[in-house]
């Protein structure tokens, strides 16, 4: 089949008018999108013109019209497909991996207790007398801001047994950056690409329509990694 236009699609009978047939022997999978009240319903296509997986909706429980739409994707076009999605998935794998390393190397840095710290400015205090730039200590404990949008409070006790209280806006990580084995280091574009690219692609073999379907729906939701 295909996409075919003046097709019901809850019943296959045709509503009126002409039917039209477009992506013959192009249609990859089918896809349906819930949303409150309504759904779409949407193809994933070969489109040989752009040379290119793309989304087309054909019909919609918010309006009537539209069409139906059966997967009917020839070997060729599954080659096609695959070829087209296999470095888009590599480099949303590559992302989400680099995202995931950037948040490990936060999380490593995240103000606890037993994390080393350093006072970035002189601070003058009544009670405390003059903490200077550069003191260095072990945060020993973390109460609340003075102020409801205020950054926490630090307890910073140094090896001479000197505790202060400082904001955590005058605070930076002062301990020994992470190690390789500590964290992952991050995936490079340069570094990466080849590597995951032939993985992509080997997992692709035995993909069906249906998978090709699955891959495009899930790179197409992650902005800023792809544009499909």
């Amino acid at each position: 089949m295909s996409i075919r236009w003046g097709i019901d699609f809850q019943n296959g009978k045709q509503y009126g008018g002409e039917v039209t047939e477009e992506y013959k022997g192009a249609v990859l999978a089918t896809r349906e999108k819930n949303y409150y009240d309504d759904s779409d319903f949407y193809a994933v296509v070969w489109d040989e013109e752009s040379q290119r997986v793309k989304s087309v909706n054909y019909a919609s429980t918010r309006y009537g019209g539209g069409g139906d739409a059966t997967v009917d994707a020839t070997p060729e076009v599954l080659e096609k497909a695959k070829a087209f999605l296999a470095p888009i998935i590599t480099r949303a794998a590559i992302g989400e991996d680099q995202a995931r390393y950037d948040k490990q190397v936060r999380e490593f840095k995240e103000f606890h207790t037993g994390t080393p710290a350093r006072v970035t400015r002189t601070i003058k205090s009544r009670k405390q007398g003059v903490i200077p730039e550069g003191y260095e200590g072990v945060l020993v404990w973390q109460g609340p801001g003075y102020a409801y949008h205020d950054p926490p409070q630090y307890g910073v006790k140094n090896t001479e047994g000197r505790c202060v209280f400082v904001s955590g806006k005058d605070l930076v990580y002062a301990g020994a950056e992470p190690t390789e084995e500590e964290v992952r280091l991050p995936l490079t574009l340069e570094k990466d690409y080849e590597r995951i690219l032939a993985k992509v692609t080997e997992d692709l073999k035995s993909a069906k329509g249906y998978h090709l379907g699955n891959y495009h729906a899930t790179v197409s939701s992650h902005p800023g990694l792809v544009v499909l």
